[in-house]
């Protein structure tokens, strides 16, 4: 008995050309591997460094916006962070911290963090549980688990103890005057005071004596003038003899 063909013949070939459908798109989205901007939520429009497909999420690259000016990404686009909380080398941020802020790391064999231009400052430092992480002007970099897309910045001011790391900010970072110092400062005030009590000691002994008020003579009186003379006799005018 003849058969005639089974739609199976009919179903490859359109498997066939399904497949071959997909594996073109799949070769246009790879000649695609350069992205040059994007925007963030509630922003302008990000301009950063073109990185190609192949680039390693762990390469710093350097954006800019109208409100952080430069900042650092990752080779993915995604926003760097740095923490108030990490002093030195001395990384706070662990555990379940570090669940919400992933620390950018070196990849495995690496010797030091690499950059998409001429970026200077970078280098790395040993955390707790012996990573390596990156870090910038000595500040250690993170991502944050709550920026979906590149060019988010929703972590700047969480807590008020993180922000955007920006080229500026990072390259001007200056260190706090240890608190002893201060404390070495106050004593200044106890001198002053003993110094005072001294002159007033001194002032008190070496004084003079109070004087009495000098005594004030009698007031002078002008003597009295003397009496006037007394009148002469009349004169006796003799007109009758026998004068």
């Amino acid at each position: 008995m003849n058969r005639r063909p089974g739609p199976l013949v009919v179903i490859g070939v359109r498997a066939s050309r399904s497949l071959s459908a997909a594996a073109l798109a799949l070769l246009t989205l790879a000649a695609c591997g350069k992205s040059t901007v994007y925007k963030s939520a509630g922003e302008s429009a990000h301009t950063t460094t073109s990185t190609s497909s192949a680039a390693s999420a762990n390469e710093i690259g350097v954006a800019s916006s109208a409100r952080f000016g430069q900042f650092l990404i990752d080779g993915g686009g995604h926003t760097l962070y740095h923490f108030d909380g990490d002093v030195g080398a001395t990384i706070a941020c662990t555990s379940s911290c570090a669940s919400v802020w992933p620390p950018l790391l070196l990849p495995a064999g690496a010797d030091r963090p690499t950059s998409t231009g001429s970026l200077t400052g970078l280098s790395a430092v040993t955390r707790p549980d012996g990573g390596r992480q990156v870090t910038y002007q000595g500040r250690p970099l993170y991502r944050y688990s709550r920026d979906a897309k590149r060019g988010d910045t929703n972590g700047e001011g969480v807590g008020g103890v993180w922000h955007v790391a920006t080229v500026t900010a990072a390259a001007t970072t200056t260190t706090a005057v240890p608190a002893a110092t201060a404390t070495r400062a106050t004593r200044a005030p106890t001198t002053t005071r003993a110094v005072t009590q001294t002159t007033a000691h001194t002032t008190q002994t070496t004084s003079a004596p109070p004087t009495s008020p000098p005594a004030t003579s009698p007031p002078t009186t002008s003597p009295s003038p003397p009496p006037p003379p007394p009148p002469p006799p009349p004169t006796t005018v003799c007109t009758y003899p026998p004068c």
